[in-house]
């Protein structure tokens, strides 16, 4: 009985070996796809946080107050008014 536990657990021990030797390729491939999968959604946030500032940006500058500001940050004045010189907040 001795022998034939042997031989029993041997065929166990090849089977689990030749298991985990069929199973290392799909687990590559696997860990190549997650790699891509994760390396796409960073990607798709990424261009989704830009189209929601693009889309912020649009609606500033559609409003009326918000076409001024631009105007004025690019050196615009009303007609009439004159840049404060030398002027500090202290």
């Amino acid at each position: 009985m001795g022998r034939r536990l042997a031989t029993n657990l041997a065929i166990v021990v090849i089977a689990i070996l030749v298991g985990l030797g069929l199973s290392i390729k799909p687990w590559q491939g696997y860990r190549t796809q997650k790699g891509l999968a994760d390396k796409n959604a960073a990607e798709m946030d990424a261009a989704e946080k830009s189209r929601e500032e693009l889309a912020r940006k649009k609606a500033d500058l559609s409003s009326r107050p918000g076409r001024e500001l631009a105007a004025r940050e690019l050196g615009y004045m009303k007609s009439g008014e004159r840049p404060v010189e030398g002027g500090t907040s202290e």
